[in-house]
């Protein structure tokens, strides 16, 4: 514990003498949906942060994002009817199912995500790996009836993992790779966490001091 009270005074003593310099970020990215939920979605995000020194970025942003919610396989069946015979002489039909095979359906809906976010680089050069993460929460607009009473996003986490590269005029272009693990209330589920990976590519730029 006295190790870890140690790391963090050193952490805000440093934080505290660095140079702050704004420093927005613009980015864009597409997500792909894992496990139960196949999920797409597309969007982007803006952060108005600032940059701590060389290495830390904090601050707050927020996104949007187009998604087709709902996309996973169903079975389909059509009903196929038979004659009752007895001793010949037909007496009634029954009414059976047959599987005729699977589909897709898609429900489109959008979010808008608010979020704290905090990176870290671990170099300070031309090409700059880097690991962030982003937590906050997430407002769902549903555009059909069946996809507002199947599910309603909460909080978001979403950690990542990138590389920075310089350019010009004191910005970087960024490439990042991420997990969004999102909460949802989904009444006909039986899980009430969902998972993404993103991929996103974006604009950082950092005022002069």
């Amino acid at each position: 514990m006295k190790k870890i009270v140690l790391l963090l005074s050193s952490l805000f003593v440093s934080i505290s003498y660095s140079q702050v310099r704004f420093s927005p970020i613009i980015k864009g990215g597409y997500d792909f949906g894992n496990g139960h939920v196949n999920n797409q979605s597309a969007g982007g995000d803006i952060i108005l942060g600032v940059q701590l020194g060389e290495k830390w970025h904090l601050g707050i942003g927020g996104g949007f994002y187009w998604c087709e919610l709902l996309m996973e396989d169903r079975e389909t069946y059509k009903n196929e009817k038979s004659a009752i015979l007895v001793n010949g002489k037909v007496v009634g039909t029954s009414v059976s199912l047959e599987k005729t095979g699977e589909s897709k359906y898609r429900e489109s809906e959008s979010y808008a995500f608010f979020f704290n976010h905090a990176s870290y680089s671990f170099i300070d050069k031309n090409i700059s790996p880097f690991v962030s993460i982003d937590y906050g929460y997430t407002i769902m607009q549903s555009y059909s009836d069946f996809a507002e009473m199947y599910a309603n996003l909460g909080w978001l986490i979403r950690p990542s993992v990138g590389v920075e590269f310089k350019i010009p005029r004191s910005c970087s272009v960024v490439l990042e790779l991420s997990e969004k693990i999102h909460q949802a209330d989904m009444p006909l589920a039986d899980y009430n966490w969902f998972f993404q990976t993103s991929v996103g590519v974006g604009l950082s730029c950092t005022e002069i001091g």
